[in-house]
């Protein structure tokens, strides 16, 4: 049967390709079926097309008697190189549809992966394999400035620094005022790979937190920090919720993820 690809428009070619004066037959034989009432609209290289008693069809012109394959033209030879090339194109577009679909599915499914990831409370989302984001913290160093502080059942803000960079001492004051903001609640800490002589030799911006000591870049290694002033923020479970820029966590921010975390908690607990 003619295939739905071949709209009016196609029709109407095979009219206007059609010889003069529609052949009209009173019936076709084609193998075991037997077409009534036919108009021939018209033929191209592999096929002939036509109207019948019940719809419109085609048919190939290599099963027509030789009588109307010479009527139009059937070359056997182009014929079959018509076929092996439109059974080409054919493949081609099969392999191109299977290609879309399988697509639009990966798709589907990094979708559904990012929308399981991400909500309106996130101060960043997770962009590959290497993120920290809803992972365990890396364990901060043991040498300390300022005395160990205490981090227990505290949002951590672990805050990575150089006493020489300039965008890092412009955070400092930012960060003081956090951790006064949310005292109890919330550890300011600092890590840097420089000396403990030049931390305490840096006089301003004066640091109200502690900061450890890692020389040997162990956390920003386990964090792929490759460029300072950096923040990790963890909540009192140890896993990161933030890593980036210390900018983003201001007072607002900071405090709708606290909150959050204890409606959280309080829900628990009256589940339980």
């Amino acid at each position: 049967m003619l295939r739905c690809v071949y709209g009016t428009a196609v029709v109407l070619a095979l009219i206007a390709s059609a010889p003069a004066g529609p052949l009209k037959l009173k019936t076709l034989q084609v193998g075991g079926r037997v077409y009534r009432d036919v108009t021939v609209l018209g033929a191209n290289t592999t096929d002939i097309y036509f109207t019948h008693a019940e719809g419109i069809a085609n048919v190939k012109l290599k099963y027509l008697n030789e009588q109307l394959q010479k009527r139009f033209n059937y070359d056997a030879q182009a014929a079959t190189e018509a076929e092996r090339q439109q059974a080409e194109d054919d493949a081609r577009y099969q392999a191109a549809l299977a290609e879309e679909l399988a697509a639009r599915a990966r798709k589907a499914m990094r979708d559904a992966k990012n929308a399981a990831l991400t909500s309106d409370l996130n101060l960043a989302d997770p962009i590959s394999d290497k993120s920290l984001l809803g992972k365990p913290a890396p364990s901060l160093p043991t040498r300390w400035v300022g005395g160990k502080p205490e981090l227990a059942d505290k949002f951590v803000l672990t805050f990575v620094w150089t006493p020489w960079s300039v965008p890092c001492r412009k955070q400092i004051p930012e960060l003081n005022a956090l951790q006064r903001r949310f005292a109890g609640k919330l550890a300011v800490v600092g890590v840097t790979t420089e000396p403990e002589e030049d931390v305490r030799a840096m006089e301003e911006p004066v640091m109200e937190f502690a900061s450890a000591l890692d020389p040997e870049a162990k956390l920003i290694s386990a964090a792929a920090i490759t460029s300072i002033p950096q923040a990790l923020l963890t909540n009192p479970k140890g896993i990161v919720i933030f890593q980036g820029h210390p900018a983003v966590l201001n007072t607002n921010n900071v405090s709708a993820l606290i909150q959050a975390f204890e409606g959280e908690t309080a829900e628990r607990e009256e589940e339980r």
